[in-house]
């Protein structure tokens, strides 16, 4: 994901884009509002196994692009750039690629984790 947002970036900086500030901001408040849901959902079973976690990262990591669309689309109307957006793009793809670490090493120490156990049970 974090590579073909990427992409998008440059594709927009060399074609150009004309961002619409406004329906960046509305379209990541009405996506924080779904989150904020499905967080509320999670929270209390984020530790009851790998893929629930996972779920966590990323609806959290998506909140905190949400809120930099919504910096972006303010800045984007104040600075009538596409700057603003081009910036925040980069940093969500950092944003994508620091949660699938942080999901993969999850999932390695349970791996490991359930390996111990169960070598632990053979004996």
């Amino acid at each position: 994901m974090a590579i073909g947002l990427v992409a998008d970036v440059i594709r927009r900086f060399i074609s150009g884009s004309e961002p619409v500030g406004w329906a960046m901001i509305v379209v990541a408040i009405i996506n924080a509002t779904t989150n904020l849901v499905c967080l509320r959902l999670l929270r209390s079973h984020r530790d009851e196994g790998v893929h629930l976690n996972a779920s966590w990262i990323f609806t959290t990591n998506d909140m905190i692009a949400n809120l930099g669309i919504v910096l972006s689309g303010i800045a984007v109307i104040f600075f009538q750039s596409q700057v603003p957006d081009l910036v925040i793009g980069v940093i969500v793809a950092g944003i994508v690629v620091k949660g699938g670490f942080e999901i993969l090493s999850n999932a390695k120490e349970a791996k490991q984790s359930g390996s111990a156990e169960l070598a632990a049970t053979e004996k």
